[in-house]
């Protein structure tokens, strides 16, 4: 029996520590140590960074001070972590006690000493006490918390900068001044704008008191400016030139702000002179299309346009060469008398003034037209059927941008019906009534005769009245066949009361004078008059197509 005994006690002596490791990896594993104070080790994520403390080290004091040694110590457990918390700076902690078990917690850490929170192995939610996260927010280790810790990102020209060199400073929680541990960017970086102008702004994550700015030809080296950005005004260039360009921003240290410091920023980039905008002519009646050019301007959607009074057209700008242009038709309608016109353009931080004055348009359209057809066409469904389905195409973007020149006559000179028929104008006439009908709305041009020009021959040839792509063939009861071509920047000239040799299609490019088909009957046009119609728009809006043939349309550059 003895000798059983003392089999059993050696047994127990071997088997002890087993069962007791054992015994405390399971009541470790079911819920949280009571106890950290045999903590050996910790492994702190954080913003992508793990960091590895012993026992001794500050950081290990820090975030176990968090949450006390003593779980019996903590508040009362919360029910749910609160929704504003998982926005908060995230650390994940592991602790390593003596006995190697893991000991997990997380800590959601925010700026203000009164809302930091952490969770523990079985996920169970506890607000810090304001003390011990006042601690930490005053520790070294608390950077990432603070947004004013960051370094100060400049974006420019659809880019961010990340300073290459900075000395930065920030206030925590308990006023204490620190310097921030920010990554630089290599000054070797070359962050490259595609495009800006010799005036421009910094968008900046916070906003410096004071930047000087040098700029430096790259291929010279020459120095065309030093200063600050509030006299960038005073750069003078022509064209574009390819710069290097350095920038160095200060924020002053004040009590009302969390941070001071200084940051040198490098860029290279395309810089243009200062916007400048000019107008085909200062005086035009209704009718009449004006090209506005905008020189030195990266991107025209930046463009600012304002008129005093209203034009009611938005101008749609197109690349031209080094420029950008734009059309702008002058509504028929547009004034009753001579009127001055403010045009006011904004690009980057440079403002233009132009003046424009127009003049009413004074001459009246008639076309004739057979009664009969017209008591059946001329109705208010069938014009906003056709003002529906043409408008689709007449306000469409070009593919391309208006050349500028002369346009010629739509068909043989001894076809082309006396000014008084061809004048632009808002009447139609049915002949057999000698009756006046106003246009529908004004809002297509091909539902009001005489804003375009009558061509009248039984064999007469339609042709091209300028360069361009055909971008409709179609047909419609009230204007019978018909082609639209695209001359590029919203300006479209139509063609109506056309036979059926018509000799294009839709994607076809053509030139001024190509035959595009012979006129016929069709649409409110009759077997004996065998008129076709021919009209001009930008974006939808009728313009005098007889102007552009007699004057053409080119831009004016004032810069050259």
């Amino acid at each position: 029996m003895k000798k059983v005994f003392v089999i059993i006690a050696c047994v127990l002596v071997v088997l002890l520590p087993t069962i007791f490791m054992v015994g405390y990896h399971f009541y470790s594993g079911s819920e949280s140590a009571k106890k950290l104070s045999d903590i050996e080790k910790m492994v702190l994520k954080a913003d992508g960074i793990t960091l590895e403390c012993d026992k001794e080290s500050e950081a290990l004091k820090i975030f176990s001070g968090l949450h006390g040694e003593e779980e019996k110590n903590r508040p009362t457990a919360l029910t749910v972590l609160p929704e504003e918390a998982l926005s908060y700076e995230r650390y994940e902690a592991t602790y390593l006690d003596a006995y190697g078990v893991e000991h997990s917690y997380v800590y959601y850490l925010s700026s203000d000493s009164n809302s930091c929170y952490f969770t523990d192995a079985e996920q169970r939610v506890y607000k810090i006490a304001s003390e011990s996260a006042g601690a930490f927010l005053d520790s070294d280790f608390s950077e990432a918390v603070y947004a004013e810790a960051k370094a100060p990102v400049v974006s420019f020209g659809g880019k961010s900068l990340v300073p290459y060199t900075l000395d930065w400073h920030y206030k925590t929680a308990g006023g204490q001044l620190k310097t921030a541990s920010c990554s630089y960017a290599d000054r070797d970086e070359k962050t490259f704008v595609e495009g800006f102008n010799a005036i421009f702004s910094l968008d900046s994550s916070v906003k410096p008191d004071e930047v000087q700015v040098v700029i430096r030809e790259q291929d010279t080296n020459y120095q065309i400016y030093a200063g600050g950005m509030e006299n960038l005004s005073e750069i003078s260039i022509e064209g574009s030139k390819n710069v290097y360009v350095d920038l160095t921003a200060y924020w002053k240290q004040s009590d009302a702000k969390g941070y001071y410091g200084e940051a040198k920023y490098y860029f290279s980039g395309r810089m243009f002179g200062t916007p400048a905008f000019s107008l085909s002519k200062s005086f035009a009646r209704c009718g009449e299309v004006l090209i506005l050019s905008a020189y030195n301007v990266v991107d025209p959607n930046e463009i600012q346009f304002t008129s005093e009074p209203e034009l009611g057209y938005t101008p749609q700008f197109y690349k031209v060469g080094e420029s950008w242009q734009a059309l702008i038709p002058l509504k028929m309608d547009l004034v009753d008398s001579e009127t001055a016109y403010t045009l006011r353009l904004t690009s980057s931080t440079a403002t233009d003034i132009l003046l424009l004055t127009v003049s009413p348009f004074a001459d009246k359209g008639e076309i004739p037209y057979s009664f009969e057809n017209a008591e059946l066409l001329y109705t208010d469904e069938i014009l906003k059927d056709l003002n529906a389905k043409m408008m689709k195409v007449l306000t469409a973007d070009s593919a391309f941008s208006f050349a500028g020149g002369k346009f010629v006559l739509p068909a043989a000179k001894n076809y082309v019906s006396d000014t008084s028929n061809y004048s632009f104008g808002m009447r139609v006439r049915i002949v057999e009534l000698n009756k006046t009908y106003i246009a529908y709305d004004n809002m297509y041009c091909a539902t009001t005769g005489g804003q375009g020009m009558n061509v009248e021959g039984k064999i007469t040839e339609v042709h091209a009245a300028f360069d361009g792509k055909v971008v409709f063939v179609g047909e419609h009861i009230y204007t019978g066949r018909m082609v639209i071509v695209d001359h590029g920047s919203g300006l479209m000239t139509w063609y109506t009361n056309l036979s059926s040799d018509i000799a294009v299609s839709v994607g076809d490019s053509v030139t001024a004078g190509q035959f595009l088909s012979h006129a016929a009957d069709g649409g409110l046009n009759s077997s004996f008059n065998f008129n076709f119609h021919v009209g001009a728009s930008v974006y939808g809006v009728p313009v005098e197509l007889q102007k552009l043939i007699e004057n053409g349309l080119i831009a004016e550059n004032r810069l050259s």
